[in-house]
């Protein structure tokens, strides 16, 4: 099991008058390979879960295992950077270095790896996120587009060669098209590489590609937890927790509402025939 969460708890400025409480008894598992996104509204403990499970923070109660370790005891910090990557919201936070190289450089580096290693790490990551090592290694990070920002940092998190990578609404100012590439290149890490992918995202056309899970939170407790289709079937949840269904789902809710018998899992190419069907009288039905 790389991830076990007991009944994790977590509460800023504890045993203070101004503690707040961000998680209530958190239960999660996670193996190899495994892809679960995380969701709800603004203040529900999205982003302070991601933090415990990349072993930023260490509960306030109950105990978050790393790969068989209790965080806070027997885990050392380095052992989490090779097992689990964190890309947050805002990647200028996570660029600092003079050069893209040394950014992406920086978590190999600091792991004690020989620099002939380092490098060949550096171009790996960059080419598997798109960029040109030629063209970009040498260049500040700071003179980049946003998209160029955030696929170099999640480049920083693969050069280490990561278990989990844990993105926290990793498209957020991305245009249309270098979104649908990285969403294409994190679905094929966690399909070729067996690497494990925790998504923060409000989008659920985002969350309904990259996982099979979800995990739904509000007021820090979870609401919801199972899979993703299930989730798309909880009308009354998704309007409460703020959120949109993908425009495929809608479309089928749409037509269930009017009357039309439309499977959730049949595809929109079949939809059409199967309101024709319906609609039509039994004696014209088969006809052209």
């Amino acid at each position: 099991m790389l991830l076990n969460l007991r009944n994790v708890s977590y509460s800023y400025n504890a045993n203070t008058a101004i503690a707040k409480m961000a998680l209530k008894n958190i239960s999660l598992e996670l193996s190899e390979g495994d892809a679960v996104s995380i969701i709800g509204p603004i203040g529900s403990g999205k982003s302070t879960l991601a933090q415990v499970i990349a072993g930023l923070i260490i509960p306030s109660a109950g105990e978050a295992y790393i790969d068989g370790k209790l965080l806070g005891t027997a885990v050392v910090v380095k052992d989490i950077w090779k097992k689990i990557g964190i890309v947050f919201q805002n990647p200028e936070n996570q660029l600092f270095e003079k050069t893209v190289y040394d950014d992406v450089a920086f978590g190999p580096t600091n792991l004690g790896m020989a620099k002939i290693e380092v490098k060949k790490r550096v171009q790996e990551a960059l080419e598997l996120v798109g960029l040109n090592y030629r063209k970009i290694n040498q260049r500040s990070p700071f003179s980049l587009s946003g998209g160029e920002k955030r696929r170099v940092a999640i480049a920083g998190i693969l050069a280490i060669k990561p278990k989990m990578l844990i993105l926290d609404e990793p498209t957020t100012g991305l245009d249309t098209t270098t979104r649908g590439r990285l969403l294409t290149y994190l679905k094929n890490l966690q399909h070729d590489r067996r690497t494990t992918l925790v998504l923060i995202s409000h989008d659920l056309e985002e969350v309904s590609y990259l996982s099979q899970n979800v995990i739904a939170l509000n007021n820090g407790q979870v609401a919801f937890k199972a899979g993703v289709e299930e989730l798309f079937r909880q009308h009354d949840l998704i309007n409460e927790l703020a959120l949109k269904l993908p425009e495929e789902w809608q479309i089928k809710h749409q037509l269930g509402v009017c009357g039309y018998e439309i499977s959730q899992n049949m595809p929109l190419s079949a939809v059409k025939n199967a309101i024709i069907r319906q609609a039509l009288p039994a004696s014209r039905q088969g006809k052209k």
